[in-house]
């Protein structure tokens, strides 16, 4: 099964947090938000994930391939950047 998370957002509503950290990997009760997203998709049978990047991709990649290994994994850039 395949999922398609967007993740291209600056967060600017939670700068300086997002200076340097993308909004995805901000810690909540000690993990990253993503950790819990992609955790739960993994109990669900995805075995396939699309990143819809911007904003700091290569941090979140980096993150992505390292932590979770076993998700065949896709990072598409999102050129433009519309807002919310």
């Amino acid at each position: 099964m395949k999922a398609v998370i967007p993740l291209a957002g600056k967060g600017t509503r939670l700068r300086p947090h997002t200076h340097h950290t993308p909004k995805p990997l901000l810690k909540v009760a000690g993990k990253p938000v993503l950790a819990f997203i992609l955790d739960d998709l993994l109990e669900l049978g995805v075995t396939e994930v699309v990143f819809i990047v911007g904003h700091l991709r290569d941090t979140m990649r980096e993150w992505i391939e390292a932590e979770y290994p076993r998700i065949k994994s896709q990072f598409v850039q999102e050129k433009v950047q519309d807002g919310t």
